[in-house]
């Protein structure tokens, strides 16, 4: 009991996929299970692994991929109480640097872990394209194939003997041998941190976070900041909502990897496809067309803000702006600058140390805001295209939804117009933060059109400064 309440209480301190795991070791039935095998006369360590065991096989039996994608985040969850039973649990050697490994499952706390070891890729026999490892990896840029891929002679990856030259491709889905000489797979993270000028204008490439891993990978891949750092990550399946304090705490663990680059900080996007647990959302009342984002932050203002102060704590010597999400009304921003003003006199008032942010921000997700962008740019100091809402709204159509997914074309007419009146008219800089901004040929459209900062997934900044440089696409 002693090593299960100091392992969730670990990980509740730590990332967002800790703090999941952490959510995972709550579950009563984990722990009744335990406590019977401890009964019958089984060691600790011994009746908690058969309790994981147990509860990992019910998940990998169930039809729906997703569920059955969480077996290995039980295990992983289980692995860290044996850690404080004593056992050592870490199954990522210490000398990976240059390496593909082959592995049946590996759990996103293990991606992570073989990244900073300085492991180059990853090939699992079991998984699912959104299951924690394989979204990790894709964070961090670790090429990461899935299924069991036979070489192009037709041998098994389990009988290449181990220190083979491989080549992964981790778009294709394919591993190869490696041409002969070569050496040890290598990985090129260290992307280039020279700022990229267009025309003159400094244009500022920078990363989509929500983690201190892919912070890493941001400050790795060579990003000028971050334009996006996702709170929701930090919360999304917490029994609770972080109190102040915790909320400093992980904000500053992130904000120190990221040193003196500039960091705009989303309050809470709750609802939606984004479920917050502690919350219990309504699948309805706060759907995509529900009360979510802002319009929820409002409506339960302490949560607001209790997050602005944690935010401008945490901005201590930092370079941290705040931004606000699902966005309709220009009456919405300005509710939001006075939420972020009220944070800010209400910890002066006590004394509290605390900076105020860089700058006040909101995203324009939805037809009405992108449309009335000189309203809304009268109230803050930047507005951020989110694209990937933007375009679901604008065709009203579902992005999670495979059977209306080509009709979200960011060329149509209709988004080109809202685009480019939005630029024209918005009067303060325009930031850029979905998908499109990591999309070459977008991201110079963007350019071209007045956006002075674009923010994407950390792997993809690389080839995005290349091209706005001058380089091929």
């Amino acid at each position: 009991a002693d090593a299960l309440a100091g392992t969730e209480s670990r990980l509740r301190r730590g990332d967002p996929l800790s703090q999941a795991h952490a959510a995972l070791l709550s579950d009563p039935g984990l722990r009744a299970d335990a406590e019977t095998a401890l009964g019958e006369g089984w060691s600790a360590s011994t009746a908690w692994w058969r309790a994981v065991q147990a509860a990992a096989a019910e998940l990998a039996a169930a039809e729906d991929p997703v569920v059955a994608a969480r077996a290995v985040d039980v295990r992983e969850a289980g692995s860290a109480v044996l850690a404080e039973l004593g056992l050592d649990v870490d199954r990522i050697p210490a000398d990976v640097a240059g390496a593909i490994v082959l592995a049946d499952e590996l759990g996103p706390g293990e991606v992570t872990t073989f990244a900073e070891r300085g492991g180059a890729g990853i090939v699992l026999g079991r998984g699912t394209p959104n299951s924690h490892a394989v979204v990790v990896a894709r964070g961090l840029g670790i090429p990461l194939v899935l299924g069991d891929p036979a070489l192009p002679d037709g041998r098994a990856l389990a009988a290449v003997p181990a220190g083979t030259a491989l080549a992964i491709d981790g778009d294709r889905g394919t591993v190869e041998l490696a041409p002969a000489g070569a050496g040890p797979a290598e990985q090129s993270r260290v992307g280039d941190p020279e700022p990229v000028f267009v025309a003159g204008r400094r244009i500022t490439v920078a990363a989509n976070i929500g983690s201190v891993a892919e912070a890493r990978a941001a400050v790795a891949f060579g990003a000028d900041g971050v334009g996006l750092l996702r709170t929701e990550l930090l919360m999304l399946d917490r029994p609770h909502l972080p109190d102040e304090d915790s909320q400093v705490a992980q904000l500053a663990e992130i904000l120190d990897v990221l040193g003196d680059r500039p960091v705009v900080v989303r309050v809470l996007d709750a609802g939606g496809d984004k479920p917050v647990r502690a919350l219990q959302l309504d699948p309805q009342h706060n759907g995509f067309l529900g009360v979510r984002g802002l319009r929820w932050l409002l409506a339960n203002p302490a949560v607001l803000h209790t997050q602005l102060r944690a935010i401008s704590r945490a901005g201590i010597g930092r370079r941290v702006s705040v931004m606000a999400p699902m966005v309709s009304l220009a009456r919405e921003a300005r509710l939001f600058r006075a939420a972020v003003d009220d944070a800010l006199r209400s910890l002066a008032a006590e004394g509290t140390e605390h900076a105020q942010p860089e700058a006040v921000g909101v995203m324009v997700e939805v037809p009405a805001a992108a449309l009335a962008a000189d309203e809304l740019g009268t109230s803050v100091d930047f507005l951020s295209i989110g694209t990937n809402d933007l375009l679901s709204y604008t065709f009203a159509a579902d992005r999670t939804e495979p059977g209306v997914a080509e009709l979200l074309d960011p060329d149509a007419t209709a988004i080109r117009r809202l685009l480019s009146q939005l630029c024209e008219q918005a009067g303060v800089p325009v930031h850029v933060c979905g998908e499109l901004a990591a999309d070459p040929q977008h991201a110079a459209w963007f350019v071209a059109h007045g956006v002075s900062e674009l923010s994407m997934a950390a792997p993809r900044i690389p080839e995005v400064k290349r091209v706005l440089r001058g380089g091929s696409g």
